[in-house]
């Protein structure tokens, strides 16, 4: 039996309407990423946790989707895609993020989940709240 090594999505949360200036989604994947899309701007989302120190941020990318019908001349939508570049080669990592990456000297605790993201909630008291929650039985707060 073959089994993917590609992240799934294990956890969502979000609001989805026809404004997509009020739309977002939050996601959480076995990748231990937490990841928030903004629909109206794929700049403005963002990878909230699980990136690898010296980890060059996610790029986030809109795309058209083609119509399947012919006549139309129109796309049918945009898919937004998630890019995590993998960590570059040590001879191009600037001198300052080497020790962070090799973790010399004094390393703060991991601030991302180390297993598979399996809830996440909002709490609005007393300030609006990231909750999440993974398979290393951790619960987080995130701002």
């Amino acid at each position: 039996m073959h089994h993917s090594t590609a992240p799934a999505v294990r956890a969502i949360m979000g609001r989805i309407s026809t404004n997509t200036a009020t739309s977002y989604l939050i996601t959480g994947s076995t990748d231990h990423h937490i990841r928030s899309w903004d629909f109206a701007s794929p700049a403005d989302c963002v990878t909230v946790s699980g990136l690898v120190p010296g980890q060059p941020p996610s790029e986030y990318l809109a795309t058209s989707i083609p119509c399947a019908d012919p006549s139309r001349r129109k796309s049918s939508g945009k898919l937004l895609v998630c890019r995590d570049s993998p960590l570059p080669p040590l001879v191009v990592t600037p001198p300052s993020q080497i020790p962070l990456r090799e973790m010399r000297g004094p390393v703060p605790p991991p601030t991302c989940h180390t297993g598979a993201i399996m809830d996440l909630k909002t709490v609005d008291v007393p300030v609006r709240l990231l909750l999440s929650c993974s398979r290393d039985e951790t619960v987080k707060v995130w701002r």
